[in-house]
């Protein structure tokens, strides 16, 4: 008699799965330098419907802006782990962690509140409420006049540990747009005046 010997035939282990995020550093939070740019892309047409943006690298060279002239700016801020600006201060902590806490600093800014007409925020990466090494990533769009955008670049490359990751800025087209906003900022200066 023969013995007969059964195999078991294991089934192939499942396929992996491709994680959200594949950029990140494995068990962190992290976004290498290199993806940055990847993680978020620019839209190709302005919330005011005006297609043509060109991109900067630095809001504080702006040239040729009209200073009464209505802009839309895009700009992707990346901060947290390895955005300290400063080498030798490792503590350098960013003053939000989130879009709610981004919105909440804007708002209590006093400058941001009288220079934004209009503005959007989209959390694109949150930071997560532990301490282990992490960025976010905030795509932010805003209407503003052409004489307050140096003002507004001055503003977020003096953000502790948060950097400015590219900038898109172009002109909002939409007439109606562009004269709310100018009404309603007019409205508002007179009511400060009378105050």
């Amino acid at each position: 008699m023969q013995d007969t010997i059964a195999r078991v035939v294991t089934p192939p282990p499942p396929p992996t799965l491709i994680p959200p995020w594949p950029h990140r550093l494995p068990g962190t939070f992290v976004i290498p330098k290199q993806h940055w740019k990847r993680v978020v892309k620019f839209a190709k047409w302005t919330k005011a419907g005006e297609s043509e943006g060109c991109r900067l690298r630095n809001l504080t060279t702006c040239k040729n802006l009209q200073k009464d002239g209505l802009y839309e700016v895009h700009i992707r801020l990346v901060g947290g782990f390895d955005c300290q600006k400063i080498t030798s201060v490792l503590s350098e902590q960013p003053p939000f962690k989130n879009g709610k806490q981004f919105q909440r600093w804007i708002n209590r800014h006093e400058v941001l509140n009288n220079i934004l007409l209009a503005k959007w925020v989209h959390e694109i990466v949150a930071m997560p409420p532990d301490n282990r090494p992490s960025n976010f990533v905030i795509m932010f769009v805003a209407h503003i006049l052409g004489r307050d955008i140096r003002k507004l670049g001055h503003i977020f490359s003096g953000i502790a540990a948060v950097r400015v990751w590219g900038v898109k800025y172009g002109t909002v087209g939409n007439k109606s747009v562009g004269n709310s906003v100018r009404q309603r900022k007019a409205k508002m200066k007179i009511i400060d005046e009378q105050v």
